[in-house]
């Protein structure tokens, strides 16, 4: 990551993810959205075919295929925020709560810099899960952190809690050391 895509990650409070990441992360709601859209075409024609009016049952298909897409885009998108923690220790105490939770979470480092950290998790197939990314970023008052299925793997609209549990293990051991 770049000290461009850290302030925009910071500024943005969002996970940076680069354009095959997002179409993979959004490919879901994108699938979903051709459904209301035939549904649409279909009243259309149907419309253009008999000169009468639209099928309303067709329409109420439409517009909830549109409306649930549309809540499923937005689930999506909050996935990709970062969880705001005010920063009392220093960088190397950080690294070391890191490194702490890295061991203990068994996650396998993948980016280690000055500024931030990311690991990723590579379950077992029967888990439910093809694995999730875990990015730490931090500045002088604030650390931010963000779990989500692997965007580098296959699409999973699920971890099975897995994310929420990386979470809470990385703010138990900071609760640790900050006591």
């Amino acid at each position: 990551m770049t000290p461009e895509i850290i302030k925009y990650c910071i500024s943005k409070g969002k996970v940076f993810l680069t354009k095959k990441q997002k179409f993979d992360h959004y490919i879901v709601p994108k699938l979903l959205l051709s459904i209301p859209i035939m549904f649409g075409l279909v009243s259309v024609i149907k419309f253009i075919q008999n000169h009468r009016e639209f099928d309303k049952s067709l329409i109420l298909w439409t517009l909830g295929g549109v409306v649930q897409c549309w809540l499923f885009f937005n689930l999506q998108n909050s996935r990709l925020k970062l969880k705001k923690i005010p920063k009392n220790l220093d960088n190397d105490k950080l690294k070391d709560i890191i490194q702490r939770t890295v061991h203990t979470q068994e996650w396998e480092t993948y980016l280690n810099k000055e500024n931030y950290f990311v690991a990723k998790t590579h379950p077992t197939p029967l888990s439910g899960s093809w694995g999730e990314q875990i990015t730490i970023i931090w500045d002088n008052h604030n650390i931010y952190i963000n779990s989500i299925c692997d965007p580098d793997k296959r699409s999973s609209i699920v971890s099975m809690g897995r994310n929420k549990k990386h979470i809470k293990s990385f703010i138990t051991q900071l609760n640790k050391a900050s006591s």
